[in-house]
């Protein structure tokens, strides 16, 4: 997913999270940035961590945990 977004934008520096590049849903192009599953994040913490340990990683190390402008968005999509 991440190489044919790459792709299409070209031009375009995207901000992305190691080791994360499975969790990639796609893109949010009216902010042009990625856009993470969260429940497929929190599925490769879980490869190492207990499930809380995974969710207290995610909030609190994540970046864009503290808001930050330059981040990826994150959709919940576990419903």
């Amino acid at each position: 997913m991440i190489e044919k977004i790459k792709e299409t934008f070209a031009n375009k520096t995207f901000i992305t999270i190691y080791g994360f590049d499975s969790a990639i849903l796609g893109l949010d192009e009216n902010e042009i940035k990625l856009v993470y599953s969260v429940k497929k994040i929190l599925e490769i913490l879980e490869k190492t961590m207990t499930c809380e340990e995974a969710l207290e990683y995610f909030y609190f190390n994540m970046p864009g945990s503290k808001k930050d402008i330059n981040c990826p968005t994150y959709c919940y999509d576990n419903y």
